[in-house]
């Protein structure tokens, strides 16, 4: 792990531990909580997530991957919309075989869009497509192909508590050097439960299918979550968060992380 990372991870924590008191608008509150994680909101999202894996391989190594992010809503009409997410990873991948070693870069660019129809009982549902470009720097840090698939999603909101999921198909397209075809399901529901204080908790596990492995080693399921914290700064509405998962259901025909530290600073634009 490269210490701008760790100082990137140290700053959050920090910044959620000591971050001013949020507003008392309760109902503003649970918004910008479901905006955070919620791609079919119609809440601006700016983020920079930060995601540390510990215990990768038998060498036990650390990788990190450093995300930046969006999603915004483009209304179409009343109850109709596009949601936009796009994200492009920064990646270190630590060579497993060794203790020591590995490299930095660009990772593949990701763009999800949804058509979605926004009920008015707070609910809404979206389907469309999800492609994934070879932008990577390094084929360490990079699939090095052309990805493409169908991609759903479903939101809503009840009282303090907001549910959402996003599911994504992936398959191969192209290639743009020699590497195994893609065939992988990736599905993360996020629950939230939102407090008085601008405090929340948060579980947003990332939930793999990889088609194409042996049944027995097909599925990665962690299981975890965290807290968040909405505040402001001038009129500025920021959210913090620190989450843990575990690997309870790893691949193990590929090195993988025993567990992972999640760390993530939004700055929130509502309509």
């Amino acid at each position: 792990m490269t210490l701008p990372s760790r100082a990137a991870s140290l700053a959050l924590a920090f910044a959620l531990a000591l971050a001013p008191a949020a507003r008392a608008d309760e109902g503003a509150d649970r918004a910008l909580v479901r905006g955070r994680y919620d791609v079919l909101s119609d809440t601006v999202q700016v983020t920079l997530r930060n995601e540390t894996s510990f215990g990768i391989g038998r060498r036990d190594r650390v990788g990190n991957v450093t995300v930046p992010e969006t999603s915004f809503l483009t209304l179409v009409g009343e109850r109709w919309g596009l949601a936009h997410h796009i994200q492009l990873p920064l990646v270190w991948q630590p060579e497993v075989v060794a203790r020591y070693g590995g490299i930095y870069g660009l990772g593949d660019l990701g763009y999800e869009l949804y058509g979605t129809w926004l009920a008015g009982t707070g609910l809404a549902a979206g389907g469309g497509l999800a492609l994934v470009l070879p932008t990577g720097s390094d084929r360490r840090t990079s699939e090095s192909k052309w990805q493409i698939g169908p991609a759903l999603a479903l939101g809503g909101a009840w009282g303090a508590a907001s549910l959402s999921v996003t599911a994504r198909q992936l398959f191969t397209m192209g290639s743009v050097h020699t590497a195994p075809d893609v065939n992988r399901l990736v599905v993360q529901p996020v629950l939230t439960w939102t407090f008085r204080s601008g405090w929340y908790l948060v579980t947003a596990p990332r939930l793999q299918a990889d088609w194409d492995a042996a049944t027995s080693d097909r599925f990665t399921v962690p299981l975890g979550g965290g807290v968040g914290r909405i505040f402001g700064v001038s009129s500025q509405r920021l959210a913090v968060s620190l989450e843990a998962y575990a690997n309870v259901a790893p691949r193990s025909s590929t090195p993988h992380a025993d567990w992972s530290l999640r760390a993530g600073l939004s700055l929130l634009y509502p309509r």
